[in-house]
C-alpha cells in the first residue's frame, strides 16, 4: 500500500492484520480480504531480513483468515491457494503437537473446498490426512471438534457417493464427539441426527429413521417447554 513505508514493515503488517480482523467482525468480508491481500503483498515485497519468522507467522495467519473468507464467499480456488500456502508455512513456524493440530484444520478446510468443487475423491484424501495429523495426540476440545467436523464431512462425501453404510459410520463417530462436546439438545447434534435419519431412509430402514426423528421432536419440544418455563 502506498500509505505504508517498508521501514515500518512489522508495525504495518500487524496494523493490516488487525484491520482485517476488525472488518471481519463487522462482516465486511471484502474490506477484510483487501487488507489481508495488502498485508501479503507487503510481506512479499519486504527487504527487511530482521523479521523473517515474524513475517512467516503473519503470512500463515493471513492466509488462514483469507482462506476462510474465500470459502465463505464461494471462491473455492482462491481458498485452496491460501490453505496450500498455510500447509507450506506451518512446518517452518510450528512444532508438534501444535503443528499437527493446525495442519489438521488446514486439511479439513481443503477437504471442504474440494467437496464444494465436486471433487469427492480429493476431498476424501485431505480429510483423511486431517485425521492422521491428530492420531496419537491426547484429545482436547479443539482436537475433538476438528475430528467431529472431519468425520461429518467424510460422511457427507460417502452420502454423495451413495455409500450409505460408510456414511453412517462416520456420521455416528461425529455424533458421539459432538454429543460429548455440546450436549444432546445442541443444534449441531440435532442437525446431525436428522442427517442420520435421512441415511436410514435411503437404506429403507424406516423404523430406525422414525426412532431418530421422534427423538429429535421430543428434544425440541422439551427445550421449548424449558424455555417457556424460564421466561415465566
Amino acid at each position: 500500500s502506498k500509505q505504508y513505508n517498508q521501514e515500518d514493515n512489522p508495525n504495518n503488517i500487524e496494523m493490516l492484520y488487525t484491520l482485517a480482523e476488525c472488518n471481519l467482525n463487522l462482516s465486511n468480508l471484502e474490506d477484510s480480504k483487501n487488507a489481508l491481500n495488502e498485508l501479503l503483498l507487503l510481506i512479499e515485497t519486504s527487504n527487511n531480513n530482521n523479521y523473517i519468522k515474524e513475517n512467516l507467522i503473519y503470512r500463515q495467519k493471513a492466509n488462514m483468515l483469507l482462506g476462510a473468507i474465500s470459502l465463505n464467499l464461494g471462491e473455492y480456488n482462491n481458498a485452496l491457494k491460501s490453505y496450500f500456502s498455510c500447509e507450506n508455512d506451518l512446518p517452518k513456524i510450528c512444532k508438534e503437537p501444535e503443528l499437527n493440530v493446525k495442519l489438521s484444520a488446514v486439511y479439513l478446510n481443503i477437504g471442504l473446498c474440494y467437496i464444494y468443487l465436486g471433487n469427492k475423491n480429493i476431498a476424501e484424501k485431505y480429510l483423511k490426512k486431517g485425521l492422521s495429523q491428530t492420531e496419537g495426540i491426547l484429545g482436547n476440545d479443539t482436537i475433538h471438534k476438528l475430528n467431529a467436523d472431519i468425520f461429518e464431512n467424510l460422511g457427507v462425501i460417502y452420502e454423495m457417493m451413495n455409500r450409505f453404510k460408510d456414511c453412517l459410520i462416520f456420521y455416528k463417530k461425529s455424533l458421539k464427539l459432538k454429543f460429548n462436546l455440546y450436549g444432546e439438545a445442541h443444534d449441531e447434534v440435532l442437525e446431525l441426527q436428522y442427517k442420520i435419519s435421512e441415511v436410514y431412509l435411503s437404506l429403507k430402514q424406516f423404523e430406525q429413521a422414525e426412532e431418530i426423528l421422534s427423538s429429535i421432536i421430543e428434544l425440541i419440544l422439551k427445550q421449548k417447554i424449558n424455555n417457556a418455563t424460564q421466561e415465566t
